[in-house]
């Protein structure tokens, strides 16, 4: 929109253009995604479905299952201890677990020392937290002396608003699948797809923030108390074959 806006506006930057292209969008002219910022063009339907996915949002909100929707949706990566199995010649692995730090309480320790089933290689626990109040929960719960060696935290750096971005697309779905809704006007479905498409790219891109390394946006990575210096995907896999040769 930036891009369009600017190209319209020229050098001078005196037409009213930003009113303009609000209007077209409202009138559904143009098709704009919110979350990436494109606008294209479109005759999308009469309906109010951003209005219609507020009042969904809205009426979900407290019911709505976030740990569950991701398993589903957006299963955490699985990351292999790579060196380790080029070595040995097996094929061990870490799975991938999203934890509330909401739900953080007493038995928590407990719980994730029994998550450790029998042939299980390692586990990374991936803490969503939407606030500073659970961001630094879960930091300090990390680093509390849960000396598990299969157990590797990855907790964020900044607050992440998953669960409004995964409400969104699991509403989008069961607008996309109710045939009353779709079957009011021929131009709903496409429109349809297009916000979930737009809205599945911007939850993966604020998970992204969570589950891979970086320099950058990634996550703390929390290992026996400690935290590491992990900032990229070869420096996790070289952590995990470090900790694979230590336990095997």
């Amino acid at each position: 929109k930036e891009t369009l806006l600017w190209a319209l506006n020229g050098n001078d930057g005196k037409q009213p253009w930003s009113k303009i292209v609000d209007n077209l969008i409202a009138s559904k002219l143009l098709l704009y995604r919110k979350h990436s910022k494109d606008v294209s063009v479109w005759h999308g339907t009469d309906l109010d479905l951003r209005g219609r996915l507020e009042d969904l949002s809205t009426l979900h909100r407290n019911d709505f299952d976030l740990v569950d929707f991701l398993e589903t949706e957006a299963q955490a990566e699985a990351w292999k201890p790579v060196e380790y199995n080029t070595r040995i010649g097996t094929n061990r692995y870490w799975i991938g677990d999203y934890y509330l730090a909401s739900d953080i309480n007493e038995q928590t320790t407990e719980e994730l020392l029994n998550s450790i089933q029998p042939g299980t290689d390692g586990k990374i626990v991936y803490f969503i937290a939407e606030n500073s109040n659970e961001l630094n929960t879960a930091l300090q719960f990390a680093q509390s002396g849960l000396n598990s060696k299969q157990l590797l935290f990855a907790v964020p750096s900044i607050p992440l608003d998953i669960r409004n971005a995964a409400l969104e697309v699991w509403c989008l779905s069961q607008m996309e699948h109710d045939p009353d809704l779709t079957g009011e006007d021929p131009l709903v479905l496409p429109e349809i797809k297009q916000m979930l498409d737009d809205s599945r790219m911007y939850l993966q891109n604020v998970l992204d923030q969570l589950i891979n390394p970086s320099s950058s946006k990634g996550p703390h990575w929390i290992y026996i108390n400690d935290i590491l210096d992990i900032k990229s995907v070869s420096d996790l896999r070289r952590l995990l074959s470090k900790i694979a040769f230590d336990i095997f």
